[in-house]
C-alpha cells in the first residue's frame, strides 16, 4: 500500500484537497492580515497584535476544541468551521465597506481565525482513521506532511501577488477557499460521527483524557515533550535567522529565497517518507532526522553566512518530515478513536506553547553576537536529540502499518 493506493481512495482524496485549501487560505491570511493592519493602521503594535491573535486562539482553544471534536460529527465539524472562516475573512472587508473598521477587529479576527483552526485539524485527524486502512496509516502522513509543505509555500506567495492588487483579496480568497473546503469534506461517504462517550463522563475528565493518554503511553509523552522543546528551538532558530538577516540587511529576496528553499526541502522530504517508511523502522527515520537537525544547528554556530546557513536549513528540513510521518502515523494508530480529538488537541496545545517565547526571545537575542544568541535554540535542539537517543521507547518505534 502506499500513495498510488490513496490516489484511488475518494474519500482520503476529499479529505485531503479539503484541508489543502484551508492550509493554503490560513498561510495566505496569516501575512495578508498582518500586512493589511500595518497599512490601515501605520502602527507596527497593532500589527504584532494581529500576529499574536491567531496563537493567542491556538493556545486557549485547542484542548476545549478536541473535547468539542470527539462529541460532534467530525464531517459537521469541518465544515462549520471552514464556513465560520469564510464569515469572519468577509467580515473585513465589509466592516470596511461602511466604515466601522478598527484594528481591535483585526486582532478579535485573528484570534477566531486561530480559534476555529483548533477545530478543523483534530476532526481532520480524528476522519484520516475512518477513511483509510490502517496499513495506509503512514504513507497518509508522509502525504499530508507534503501537502502541509505545499500550502506553507503557495500561501505567502499567493498572499504577496494578491496584496499588490488590493489589500483585501488575499482574506476573500481565503473565503473563498474555505467555501471550497466545506463542499470538499462534506462529499466524504463514510460516516463520521462521534464515537460513543463513556457512560457517566464528566466535561473536566473530558478535558484532561488528552493529556492523560499521552502521560500513560511512554513513547507519545516523550514526542510530546520532544516537540515542545524543538517548537522552542527550532522556532526560535528561524525566527533568529530571519532577524538577524534583516539586522544585517541581506536583500528581502534572499530572505524570500530562504524560505522558498527550505519549503521546497521539506516537501522532497515528505515526498520521500512512503519509500522510506516502508524500509526502515520509524525510530530510525526520527532519531536520525533529530540528529541531523542537531549537527545542523550545531552548524551553524560556526558556518553563519546566508549561503551556509541556508544550506544547513534546507538539510535540516530534508531530512525530518519522513520521521514525524512515521510518528503521526504512530499516534493515529494507537489513539482510540474516542479520544482522537483530545490527544491531537492536547499535543497542539502542548506543542505551541513555547513558540510565542522562542519568537520573542530571539527578538531580544539578536543584538548579541551570533554565537551568543543562537546558543538557547540550539541547546533546546541538543536536549530534544538526546531525548530521542535516550529514551528506550522512542528507540523501540517500529514500522507502522
Amino acid at each position: 500500500m502506499g500513495p498510488t493506493a490513496l490516489s484511488r481512495n475518494r474519500d482520503f482524496q476529499f479529505l485531503l484537497w479539503g484541508r489543502t485549501c484551508q492550509m493554503t487560505g490560513g498561510a495566505m491570511t496569516a501575512l495578508a492580515l498582518m500586512l493589511h493592519t500595518f497599512d490601515t493602521t501605520g502602527n507596527s503594535r497593532w500589527a504584532g497584535a494581529v500576529m499574536a491573535g491567531s496563537t493567542v486562539g491556538t493556545l486557549v482553544f485547542s484542548i476545549p476544541a478536541g473535547v468539542l471534536v470527539d462529541r460532534w460529527n467530525r464531517r459537521t465539524t469541518m465544515v462549520g468551521t471552514s464556513l465560520g472562516l469564510a464569515l469572519l475573512l468577509v467580515s473585513v472587508p465589509v466592516a470596511e465597506a461602511v466604515g466601522v473598521a478598527h484594528p481591535w477587529h483585526l486582532v478579535t479576527i485573528s484570534v477566531l481565525v486561530g480559534a476555529l483552526g483548533t477545530f478543523f485539524a483534530p476532526a481532520e485527524q480524528a476522519s484520516l482513521q475512518v477513511v483509510v486502512a490502517p496499513q495506509e496509516l503512514a504513507p497518509a502522513a508522509s502525504v499530508n506532511q507534503a501537502r502541509s509543505a505545499v500550502a506553507n509555500l503557495l500561501g505567502p506567495s499567493l498572499a504577496g501577488a494578491l496584496y499588490a492588487v488590493d489589500g483585501s483579496l488575499p482574506l476573500l480568497a481565503d473565503a473563498l477557499l474555505n467555501l471550497v473546503a466545506a463542499f470538499l469534506v462534506s462529499r466524504i461517504r463514510p460516516p463520521l460521527e462521534a464515537a460513543a462517550r463513556p457512560a457517566g463522563s464528566r466535561t473536566l475528565a473530558d478535558l484532561v483524557a488528552g493529556g492523560r493518554f499521552i502521560v500513560r503511553h511512554s513513547a507519545l509523552r516523550a514526542v510530546v515533550l520532544m516537540n515542545a522543546i524543538a517548537s522552542f528551538g527550532f522556532g526560535g532558530l528561524l525566527a533568529l535567522i530571519t532577524l538577524s538577516f534583516k539586522a544585517h540587511r541581506v536583500p528581502d529576496a534572499v530572505i524570500g529565497g530562504m524560505q522558498t528553499a527550505y519549503g521546497i526541502s521539506g516537501l522532497l522530504g515528505a515526498l520521500a517518507g512512503p519509500w522510506l517508511l516502508r524500509r526502515y523502522r520509524v525510530s530510525v527515520l526520527f532519531i536520525g532526522g533529530v540528529l541531523v537537525n542537531c549537527a545542523c544547528a550545531a552548524a551553524m554556530a560556526v558556518w553563519n553566512q546566508p549561503a551556509q546557513i541556508i544550506a544547513l536549513l534546507c538539510l535540516a528540513c530534508l531530512v525530518l518530515p519522513p520521521g514525524i510521518a512515521g510518528i503521526q502515523a504512530f499516534q493515529l494508530t494507537i489513539t482510540p478513536i474516542h479520544l482522537q480529538g483530545r490527544v491531537a488537541g492536547a499535543m497542539g496545545f502542548l506543542t505551541v506553547g513555547l513558540a510565542p517565547v522562542a519568537t520573542g526571545l530571539a527578538g531580544i537575542l539578536v543584538g548579541l553576537p551570533w554565537e551568543l544568541a543562537i546558543t538557547p535554540f540550539l541547546a533546546a535542539i541538543a536536549v530534544t536529540a538526546l531525548i530521542a537517543v535516550a529514551h528506550p521507547a522512542v528507540r523501540g518505534l517500529g514500522r507502522v502499518g
